[in-house]
């Protein structure tokens, strides 16, 4: 383990490692340790020796709890393990007794507002915490969060699967994983997760690729729908998802380089995607719309990226006409086929997706 003389700069500027974590002792508190994760999570811990074992106590979340903060709790651990107590064995007692009074709407919500908002883009904390709320508290919420089992995780699944809603199911699924991960590792209210080990759903592709001819009636549609259309086009011709475009910064934009940073990415991870001279051309176009605020793409709310798209692609598909139904996400799933049948090379398309 790396010991780094650990400031609130360093740890700030401290890239989460390629897979798994990686943990930095403190020089000024020896025992203090710095875990980051691969999804560039970070948190602080205390590790001692205790009859040749090395018990590990969280502190916290690094972005919620002040280095200051951290070294004064540690000392104070350290201080009690001189004196023969095992804070280890305390807190796995007062953790015994917490999980006989926390309900699943207490450990649901705490997710929800400790990690979800915090780690996730506002739209796919919006869906978390709207699926917990009308799927999950409903049949749980007034339970003890350790009595919720595997079979009870496996009926919600079921009745979603046999009310012809796979991808949902998986949702909840996914969400539940979520909501107990968080419970053990983060905020060590409960030991086991329920949703473990139970098989994904098949689903049906949600993506589908429009044709040429599909775009050459679209293209002069998202010409009607001025910031939304233009929008719309850069979309298709950067092959990014909707909120990474309608999220975008000037300060992003390095020549013909769109530099996506690791907070707005769906992955976590930043990357750099090159700007054809079509896509620099509808940049070129969207200078009309700078409010000052710094978004290529503002909101009529001053200081906020613009998120009211779903109208005006509503009016896009209804003018359109098309038989098959697609969505907005599909000129992603388009752009990047484009790139396929054009030769390029799959290393490249990764890259850019």
């Amino acid at each position: 383990m790396p010991k780094k003389d650990l400031t609130a700069q360093l740890i700030k500027g401290i890239a989460p490692p390629a897979s798994g974590r990686e943990d930095y002792q403190d020089k000024k508190v020896p025992g203090l340790v710095l875990r980051v994760t691969s999804k560039g999570h970070k948190s602080y811990s205390v590790s001692y020796w205790q009859k040749g074992r090395r018990p590990r106590v969280t502190l916290g979340d690094a972005s919620l709890l002040s280095l200051a903060d951290a070294r004064e709790k540690a000392r104070e651990i350290l201080r009690d393990v001189r004196l023969g107590i095992d804070p280890a064995a305390e807190k796995r007692e007062a953790q015994r007794e917490e999980e006989e009074s926390i309900t699943f709407a207490d450990l649901a919500h705490d997710y929800v507002d400790r990690w979800a908002r915090i780690f996730k883009m506002p739209k796919s904390a919006r869906e978390d915490e709207l699926r917990i709320e009308n799927t999950l508290i409903p049949r749980w919420g007034s339970w003890k969060a350790a009595d919720v089992r595997k079979r009870d995780v496996k009926a919600v699944i079921n009745e979603l699967v046999d009310a012809g809603h796979p991808y949902m199911a998986n949702r909840v699924h996914g969400i539940i994983s979520k909501i107990y991960t968080f419970g053990i590792q983060e905020a060590d209210l409960v030991e086991d997760n329920p949703a473990a080990g139970i098989r994904r759903q098949p689903e049906k592709a949600r993506d589908r690729v429009l044709s040429d001819d599909e775009l050459k009636k679209l293209l002069p549609l998202f010409r009607e729908e001025g910031l939304a259309g233009l929008g719309f086009r850069l979309l298709l011709l950067t092959g990014q998802r909707p909120a990474e475009v309608f999220g975008l910064r000037w300060s992003e934009i390095e020549g013909d380089i769109w530099e996506l940073p690791a907070e707005r990415s769906k992955n976590g991870r930043a990357h750099a995607i090159p700007l054809s001279p079509a896509a620099r051309a509808v940049l070129t176009d969207l200078r009309a719309f700078d409010s000052g605020s710094g978004y290529v793409f503002p909101s009529p709310h001053h200081g906020k990226p613009y998120t009211y798209y779903q109208r005006p692609a509503d009016r896009v598909k209804k003018a359109a006409g098309f038989e098959k139904a697609w969505r907005i996400y599909d000129l992603k799933t388009t752009a990047l086929t484009g790139l396929e049948k054009a030769g390029t090379p799959g290393a490249v398309i990764s890259a850019v997706a």
